[in-house]
C-alpha cells in the first residue's frame, strides 16, 4: 500500500468549522436514559443515539487524524450480547494506522457509570497486514448506554476511511467532519441519503439495515461517504482509470513484478526445460499454475501490491495472494503468453467496485486474467484444492477491473455453474431401513469444498454426518475416492450405505422419503419479501436419480406427484418426476440456478419455486405390507 507525506504546507491550517456537537462526553439527557424502545423502528434491539467522526491532520503533520465519538443505547438482551463488545480495524503493518486515546464507559439506566479498564481492551493482530482493538464493556443491562472515544493515526492520505451515516441498528444522528487545509482536495464519493453544509455531512433518523440471505455486501446500500485524494497544492493524483493503470504499471511493487523478466527468473529456471517442451499456451498455462500452486502457499495476506517480489515468494514458498498471483501473470509472459495480466477484484462482502470512480481502495486483491483464443481464463493461485480458472467464492463479484493498455478495462466474472449428479441404487426392506450403493459426480466449486471436506475428514465420517441430518444413524459400509484430481476440478466417489429410518413404518403402512439427504437449506428464503437483490456468487445443477426396488410383500400405495416448473427466462428450474413400476419406486430430480442476480420484485417467483423444492423434497411415498 502507499502513503504520501504531508510536506509543511500541511502546517498551514484552514479555520475550523464552526459546527455544533450533537454529544459531549459524559452528558447525557433524561430521555437518553429513560429510553426503553426506538419509536421509528420497535424492534430494534439497539440504537446509535449519536456516531461522530472529524477527519483532519495527525499531529505530526505526516497523515491524517481520525476522531471518533460513538454512543449506543441497548434496547434488548440481545443487544447487549451483540453490542458488548466494540471492534476498531485499522492496519498495522509498519504502523502505518495505530489506534491511540480510548476512553469508554457504560451508563446504567439510573445513570451510574463505569469506566472501561484497560484490562478490558486488547489489541490483536489479524494478519500480517490488519491488527484489530477489541473493547468489552461490563456491567451492561438492557437500558445500558455505552460510549467510546478514540483516535486513529494514518500514514495513508491517499484513500481516507469511508464514513457510514448506516448500520444494522437505526442510527438517531450521524456525523461527519471534514477538516482540512484547502491545499489538500478530495474527490468526494456519495451514496444514499444525507445532508451536507460546507464540509460538514449528517443524517437524522437512518433506519437500520436488515441483512438479508445472500446479499452480496451490505455496504452496496449503506449511506455513506468515500474520499479519494485529488490534489495537494494543485498536484494531481486522480484523473481517470487510463491514468491509474499507467501508475500501476510503472509502480515496482505492482508492475515490475510481472513486466521485468529479472523478477520471476528463480521460477523460470525451475520450469524452462518443462515449459518449451509442451505446445500450447493453454497447456503451459495450467503447468505453471499448477507448478506455482504446489511450491508457494498463501500466507492469508491480501492486498493491491506485492509484498515481496516474485523471486522472494517463490525462494519462500509462502507470500500474498498477490505476490503469487504476480508470480504466475509474470510466468506466463514470460512463457510467451502477452495476454497475462493483472486485474484487480473487490471481496464481495465489502461491495460492489463503482466504475464511475477511479478509486483504489474499492479493491481488495490482485487476480490474472489470460486470453486465450475466445476464453478468458481467471487466475487465482494458492489454494491447493482450487484449479485454473476459478477465483476464491468471496471474490466473485460480478466484474473485475483489468489493469492493460488495450482491452475493455471492465471485464465480467462469469463462474461456470456448479454440478452435482447422484445415483442412488436401494433396496428398501420390510422395517423401512435401506441398504444399497451412491455413486456420484460434482465439478465446480463444490467440487473445491468437498475435496476441503474430505481431506479434513475421513470420507467415511462425512457422509455419515451428511446422511444423519435427517436419517439418524446412518453409516457407510464401504467408500471408494474414485477421482478427485484438482486440475480436472472433479470428484467423483463410490460408497455402499445403509439408511435405517428412510422409510417409517407405521401399522401396515410404511412412509418413504424419496430423497436421503436434502440439499438446500431450507431457512434461505423465508422472507415474504425482500427489500434487497438476490446475489448469488456461482449457478448450480443438482441431480438426482433415485431407484429404490420394493420388497416382495409391499405394494406402491401412492408416490408424490410429479412437477415441472420455471422461472421467466428460465432463470431457475425444478423437476420432480416420480414414478413406480411394481418392481421399483424412480425418482429423478433437478434443481437449476441458472440466473445469480435477483431484483426484489422477481423474488416472490424465486421464494415460491424454493418452497415448491422443500415441500417435494418432504414428501413421501406410500406402500402397503401385503
Amino acid at each position: 500500500m502507499r502513503s504520501f507525506i504531508l510536506f509543511p504546507i500541511l502546517l498551514i491550517f484552514s479555520p475550523y468549522i464552526n459546527g455544533q456537537d450533537k454529544i459531549k462526553w459524559n452528558q447525557f439527557d433524561s430521555d437518553e436514559l429513560a429510553m426503553t424502545s426506538y419509536d421509528q423502528d420497535t424492534n430494534a434491539i439497539a440504537v446509535v443515539l449519536a456516531h461522530h467522526g472529524k477527519y483532519g491532520i495527525s499531529p505530526s503533520y505526516d497523515g491524517l487524524l481520525y476522531q471518533y465519538h460513538k454512543r449506543i443505547k441497548i434496547l434488548t438482551a440481545r443487544g447487549a450480547e451483540e453490542y458488548g463488545e466494540f471492534r476498531i480495524p485499522y492496519y498495522s503493518r509498519d504502523r502505518m494506522q495505530f489506534v491511540r486515546s480510548i476512553k469508554a464507559q457504560v451508563v446504567s439506566p439510573n445513570g451510574e457509570t463505569y469506566l472501561v479498564s484497560k484490562s478490558n481492551m486488547y489489541d490483536e493482530q489479524i494478519n500480517p497486514s490488519y491488527s484489530e482493538m477489541t473493547v468489552t464493556f461490563p456491567h451492561l443491562e438492557i437500558g445500558s448506554i455505552i460510549e467510546i472515544k478514540y483516535d486513529i493515526d494514518s500514514k495513508f492520505i491517499t484513500y481516507p476511511r469511508p464514513w457510514y451515516f448506516q448500520e444494522e441498528i437505526p442510527t438517531m444522528y450521524s456525523q461527519l467532519e471534514f477538516d482540512l487545509p484547502i491545499e489538500v482536495d478530495y474527490a468526494k464519493i456519495p451514496q444514499g441519503v444525507f445532508e451536507s453544509r460546507d464540509d460538514w455531512y449528517f443524517a437524522e433518523h437512518t433506519p437500520g439495515l436488515v441483512r438479508e440471505a445472500y446479499v452480496a455486501s451490505m455496504n452496496d446500500y449503506k449511506s455513506q461517504l468515500r474520499f479519494q485524494l485529488r490534489n495537494i497544492n494543485n498536484r494531481s493524483y486522480i484523473k481517470s482509470w487510463a491514468n491509474l493503470a499507467y501508475n500501476l504499471r510503472i509502480e515496482t511493487n505492482f508492475g515490475a513484478q510481472y513486466m521485468r523478466p529479472a523478477f520471476v527468473n528463480k521460477a523460470w529456471k525451475a520450469i524452462e526445460d518443462d515449459i518449451t517442451s509442451l505446445g500450447s499456451d493453454k497447456e503451459k498455462l495450467a503447468y505453471i499454475y499448477d507448478h506455482v500452486n504446489t511450491h508457494v502457499r498463501w500466507n492469508d495476506n491480501d492486498g493491491i501490491f506485492a509484498d515481496v517480489t516474485a523471486n522472494q515468494a517463490y525462494a519462500d514458498g509462502t507470500g500474498s495472494s498477490t505476490d503469487i498471483n504476480f508470480l504466475i501473470i509474470g510466468l506466463a509472459r514470460r512463457a510467451g503468453i502477452s495476454t497475462a495480466f493483472p486485474a484487480l477484484v473487490s471481496y464481495r462482502e465489502n461491495g460492489s467496485p463503482n466504475p464511475a470512480y477511479p478509486l483504489l481502495r474499492q479493491f481488495d486483491f490482485v487476480i490474472g486474467v489470460v486470453q486465450i483464443g475466445e476464453e478468458l481464463v481467471y487466475i487465482d493461485g494458492g489454494e491447493a484444492n482450487r484449479p485454473m480458472g476459478l477465483i476464491r467464492e468471496d471474490a466473485l463479484s460480478r466484474s473485475a477491473w483489468l489493469v492493460a493498455d488495450d482491452w475493455e478495462n471492465w471485464i465480467p466474472i462469469s463462474p461456470k455453474p456448479s454440478k452435482q449428479t447422484y445415483l442412488f441404487e436401494l433396496q428398501l426392506a420390510d422395517d423401512g431401513s435401506c441398504q444399497g450403493e451412491l455413486s456420484n459426480v460434482i465439478t465446480g466449486y463444490t467440487a473445491c469444498m468437498h475435496r476441503d471436506h474430505i481431506q479434513q475428514q475421513t470420507q467415511e465420517s462425512y457422509w455419515t454426518q451428511l446422511l444423519d441430518e435427517r436419517h439418524p444413524g446412518s453409516r457407510i459400509q464401504e467408500y471408494q475416492l474414485l477421482e478427485a484430481e484438482v486440475s480436472k476440478n472433479i470428484v467423483k466417489e463410490k460408497m455402499i450405505l445403509h439408511i435405517p429410518s428412510m422409510g417409517n413404518s407405521i401399522g401396515e403402512n410404511v412412509y418413504l422419503n424419496m430423497l436421503p439427504f436434502f440439499n438446500i437449506d431450507a431457512n434461505v428464503f423465508t422472507l415474504a419479501k425482500r427489500a434487497y437483490p438476490v446475489d448469488i456468487p456461482y449457478g448450480a445443477i443438482d441431480n438426482f436419480i433415485v431407484n429404490i426396488k420394493i420388497p416382495e410383500g409391499m405394494e406402491v400405495v401412492s408416490v408424490p406427484e410429479s412437477e415441472r416448473v420455471s422461472l421467466p427466462n428460465n432463470a431457475a428450474s425444478f423437476r420432480f418426476l416420480c414414478s413406480h413400476d411394481g418392481e421399483y419406486i424412480k425418482l429423478n430430480y433437478s434443481f437449476k440456478i441458472n440466473q445469480l442476480y435477483y431484483l426484489p420484485e422477481e423474488y416472490p417467483a424465486l421464494k415460491s419455486l424454493f418452497d415448491l423444492v422443500l415441500e417435494k423434497l418432504n414428501e413421501q411415498a406410500v406402500l402397503k405390507r401385503i
